[in-house]
């Protein structure tokens, strides 16, 4: 995992490797805001968990997992994340996106 430290200014960089397989260059300019998850993504926490479970899936997974995705889906246009097999397999509907592909 690549970690990144906020500075005394409230200033973060994001890491080399990241902007490099993110394809950020110098000038790019991102994003950030807070988007609490709210009821559709709540919503579809309780759908999808109910239906993993009810498909026999073991609970090795917990349901943070389960509202990250369901976050990214109504908030966000994909996930970054190395759990590509998990998301992909219970969400279809997520694009993710892996740090490690080049």
């Amino acid at each position: 995992m690549t970690q990144t430290v906020v500075s005394e200014k409230g200033q973060i960089t994001i890491p080399k490797v990241l902007r490099d397989r993110l394809g950020v260059l110098p000038g790019t300019v991102l994003g950030v805001a807070f988007s609490p998850s709210g009821r559709e993504a709540a919503g579809l926490v309780g759908d999808s968990w109910r239906g993993y479970r009810r498909r026999g899936g073991p609970r090795t997974c917990v349901v943070a997992d389960f509202l990250i995705a369901a976050h990214a889906i109504v908030h966000a246009d994909r996930l970054l994340t190395r759990d590509r097999g998990f998301y992909r397999t219970l969400f279809p509907r997520l694009t993710v996106m892996d740090p490690a592909a080049a």
